[in-house]
């Protein structure tokens, strides 16, 4: 897989939330409520996203961005349960 994709897919991944939401620990370094990883994605995305508009590339984006989405509702869903 594209080191691109590999790099979003890690950024995206709500692993850590529901991880710190069963343990009941809040990392200092990356608390639930800073959203310096959705910015991070968005920013690459603007960055680099328009050169993937074609063959197997373009189908590996529309299946992140499925993924980002499933993943910025489950940071929301977890900020209003802490909130």
């Amino acid at each position: 897989m594209c080191p691109f994709f590999v790099s979003l897919f890690y950024l995206a991944s709500p692993k850590l939330l529901c991880l710190l939401e069963l343990t009941g620990v809040v990392s200092v370094l990356d608390p639930p409520e800073h959203l310096f990883r959705i910015r991070l994605i968005c920013t690459l995305l603007d960055t680099c996203g328009q050169y993937f508009d074609h063959g197997n590339y373009k189908k590996k984006l529309d299946c992140f961005l499925v993924y980002f989405q499933v993943s910025d509702n489950c940071v929301e869903f977890y900020q209003s349960k802490v909130c």
